[in-house]
C-alpha cells in the first residue's frame, strides 16, 4: 500500500526534478520530498482509502464513470510539458471513476508516461488504479489521491529506477484537482489551469 500521497510538486519543477534525478538518479535525497513504496500489486491493498474528512454523497454529475482517451490526454500534457520544455508521450486512456460516496478511482491498464528532458527518457509503466477521494464545491472539483492499487515500473533510458518519485510526479501532474467542470449530455467538460495556461479536457460517459 502507498502512504498518502501529497500533492506537493508544481509543473514548473518537473524539469528541474529530472534533471535532477539524470544527474543523480541513485542519490536518495533526489526528487520529491515524499515517500512511496515503489510497487503494489493489487493483492497487497486491501485498506480502502480513507478521507480526512467524512465523505459526503455526491448526487448527479459530475458522479459516474467517465472515459479519458489516449487523444484527449496527450493533447493535455502537451500543454503540460510545453511549459517546462519536457517532452511528454502517453500510452493508453484511461477511466476516471467518481462514486456517488466520494470515493475516486484514475484506473489505467497497461498505461505508458514517457518524459523526455534533454535526450534523456523516462518512462512510467502502470497498470491498476490510483484511489481516493474527490468533493466538489459549486463548479469546482477537487481531488484527493490517498493510495495506489496497482504496478508500475519505471525507466531511465532503459534502465529500472525507483519508481516512487516518478510514479508521485504523475499523480501530482493529473489533470483533475481544482478544475472547473460542467456536464454537456454525456460528456464531462473540465476547465483546468496549467501554469496560468487554460486547457480543456473532454471526458466521455462509460456505456454499461
Amino acid at each position: 500500500m502507498f502512504p498518502r500521497l501529497v500533492r506537493t510538486l508544481v509543473v514548473g519543477s518537473l524539469l528541474g526534478w529530472l534533471t535532477g534525478s539524470i544527474a543523480g538518479c541513485s542519490d536518495s535525497g533526489s526528487g520529491p520530498d515524499v515517500a512511496v513504496t515503489p510497487v503494489v500489486s493489487p493483492a497487497d491493498t486491501t485498506t480502502p482509502p480513507t478521507a480526512a474528512a467524512p465523505l459526503r454523497p455526491v448526487a448527479g454529475c459530475p458522479s459516474g464513470t467517465w472515459l479519458a482517451s489516449q487523444e484527449e490526454l496527450q493533447n493535455y500534457f502537451n500543454t503540460v510539458g510545453s511549459m517546462s520544455a519536457v517532452s511528454i508521450i502517453v500510452t493508453g486512456g484511461a477511466e476516471l471513476r467518481l462514486g456517488t460516496d466520494g470515493r475516486m478511482s484514475f484506473v489505467v491498464g497497461d498505461f505508458r508516461f514517457a518524459q523526455d528532458a534533454g535526450g534523456t527518457r523516462i518512462d512510467l509503466l502502470l497498470d491498476g488504479s490510483i484511489d481516493g477521494t474527490y468533493a466538489v464545491d459549486g463548479s469546482v472539483l477537487t481531488t484527493e489521491a490517498l493510495l495506489a492499487d496497482a504496478t508500475a515500473i519505471a525507466s531511465i533510458d532503459g534502465t529500472e529506477m525507483e519508481v516512487g518519485p516518478v510514479l508521485q510526479s504523475f499523480i501530482d501532474q493529473l489533470p483533475f484537482d481544482q478544475a472547473r467542470y460542467r456536464c454537456a449530455g454525456d460528456e464531462l467538460v473540465l476547465d483546468v489551469t496549467v501554469s496560468g495556461t487554460p486547457h480543456v479536457i473532454t471526458l466521455a460517459a462509460a456505456r454499461s
